[in-house]
């Protein structure tokens, strides 16, 4: 064959194999690496946040357990006209801080006195209601606004005010540590006086 015709031929030969040949797949885009928390499945954002330094987890001594409480002004109707609202002053005269954070956390609890203002009694409630503390350290004091609801359970019964370290103890043993007020009288969906008439605004 003449070289000039080989030559030819041998281009289309080639030509008709590329033609023939089935292209390679583009390569896949890189997927997304998964971020820390992706990867860490089930973290919960909250829970890797700074616990508060102050937190009380363990209980507190009696003898370093020192607190009184007293009465700012009296039982006002509450905002949502359902309920009262009583300000307490709340004064830390022990050694170690009071505070209503943490497992062991120290709260304003509100019983309801049963028969002969005894919560262990007909109609006691020893764990009515809580309200927090906020961090008092020695000598500290705060007032605190206690909001309680017109609940049934309060009619014509008294109310006690005491510190309790949860799972701990309460601390009601003397006069200064608790608050008795009372007795409430439940007039429709407002709280009365022990006479019936409502309580001011």
């Amino acid at each position: 064959m003449h070289p000039t015709r080989l030559a030819f031929a041998l281009c289309l030969l080639a030509a008709l194999a590329a033609c023939d040949r089935t292209p390679s797949q583009a390569p896949a885009e890189p997927a997304t690496m998964p971020t820390a928390t992706q990867d860490a499945i089930g973290i919960d954002p909250q829970a890797t946040a700074p616990a508060d330094p102050n937190a009380i987890d363990t209980p507190i001594p009696d003898e370093a357990f020192g607190a009184t409480l007293s009465v700012v002004g009296p039982p006002r109707m509450s905002a949502s006209g359902t309920g009262f609202d009583i300000v307490l002053q709340v004064a830390n005269t022990g050694t170690s801080a009071l505070y209503g954070v943490g497992s062991k956390q120290v709260n304003i609890g509100v019983q309801i006195l049963g028969d002969k203002d005894d919560v262990e009694a007909s109609g006691g409630v020893r764990d009515f209601m809580r309200k927090g503390l906020p961090y008092l350290s020695q000598g500290a004091q705060s007032n605190v606004v206690v909001t309680v609801p017109a609940d049934q359970r309060l009619n014509g019964r008294k109310l006690r005010f005491a510190l309790v370290q949860e799972h701990v103890r309460w601390h009601e043993d003397t006069p200064e540590k608790r608050i008795d007020l009372g007795p409430f009288r439940i007039c429709g969906s407002q709280v009365c006086d022990a006479a019936g008439q409502p309580l001011p605004n």
